[in-house]
């Protein structure tokens, strides 16, 4: 017979997960005991921790999508040679490196975590916990869609408009009429990559959605596998 492995915590002793590595660490660690042969019940994932899970996990979205949403009208810009970064005159590969890393690394290495997670799927347990991890991760990719897609659309349709840039520059008196002239004229045929990030911005968070749920059907096909395999229960 298996030897019982059961993490013997309460609410009251123990550290709560803060963050997304703290939160799959203590997936690991049911992991640990559930693989090694003790059937936790699912109940045993209070209402409030599975709340935690869910913070966790929407809030890992927030931190990474604010870097996206704020950069990846600049990395569409520099896609569409638009916008040169290091001031040459065409963009080159040390730009569209830079501005894929700065608008993308975040999200993608809070992504590998996720779908990291997944492998942990072990039992009643930590499947209560992954699912409720991909559910704020859900909801958070819905709503920075959602939010990026009504900045981008409130700034190209009301913000940055010919008249309030034509108007902002006029009071820049400083600069040369010439150059304020190619200001105008180049943010007007610019302007445009903030249409295109919001699709882009919906298309990443559909992606990291996909991830976490193909992710986790893989993983429940798997255990699924071991049980036929070995007899389990």
């Amino acid at each position: 017979m298996a030897e019982q492995v059961i993490p013997m915590d309460t609410e009251g002793t123990r550290k709560k997960p803060v963050g997304l590595l703290e939160a799959v660490s203590e997936i690991q660690l049911y992991y640990v005991a559930e693989s090694g042969g003790s059937e936790l019940p699912e109940h045993y994932v209070t209402l409030e921790r599975q709340m935690e899970y869910f913070v966790i996990g929407f809030k890992s979205v927030l931190h990474g999508g604010l870097f996206t949403i704020l950069f990846m009208p600049l990395l569409i810009g520099v896609l569409d040679d638009k916008i040169h970064i290091f001031g040459h005159v065409h963009r080159t590969m040390l730009d569209n490196v830079y501005m894929f890393a700065m608008t993308l690394l975040f999200s993608l290495s809070y992504a590998f975590f996720y779908v990291y997670s997944s492998g942990f799927n072990a039992g009643a347990v930590t499947r209560k916990m992954i699912l409720n991890l991909y559910g704020g991760v859900t909801f958070g990719s819905i709503l920075k869609a959602i939010v990026s897609i009504i900045v981008y659309h409130i700034f190209y349709f009301y913000v940055v408009t010919d008249r309030n840039v034509f108007v902002v520059l006029q009071n820049l008196r400083f600069i040369r009429a010439h150059v304020r002239n190619d200001i105008f004229y180049w943010i007007h045929d610019t302007k445009d990559v903030l249409i295109s990030s919001s699709m882009w911005v919906f298309f990443t968070s559909l992606c990291t959605v996909i991830m976490c749920w193909i992710a986790y059907f893989v993983s429940e096909n798997r255990k699924k596998s071991k049980e036929k395999e070995y007899g389990w229960k």
